[in-house]
């Protein structure tokens, strides 16, 4: 085998491995419900971190929201 059919077999064996990366790649961007779960798993995470941080907002925010959810209650059934 010459050195130029050397060269083409492993242009070949590389244009294999690349094709084969692109097509996972496809396949994970098609992969819709995976995708979500990152999505949601990131948003968690932030959560937490702030949260962890600082929790004193959160607990005033949940405050005046279950504040707000009862007097629109009360407001409905009066």
């Amino acid at each position: 085998m010459t050195r130029r059919e050397e060269a083409i077999r492993e242009d070949i064996k590389q244009a294999r491995v690349e094709l084969a990366d692109t097509v996972e790649q496809l396949v994970a961007k098609t992969d819709v419900k995976r995708r979500a779960s990152e999505k949601i798993d990131g948003i968690r995470t932030r959560a937490v971190t702030v949260v962890k941080r600082d929790p004193v907002p959160i607990a005033v925010g949940a405050l005046l929201g279950a504040g707000a959810i009862g007097a629109l209650v009360r407001g409905l059934t009066m």
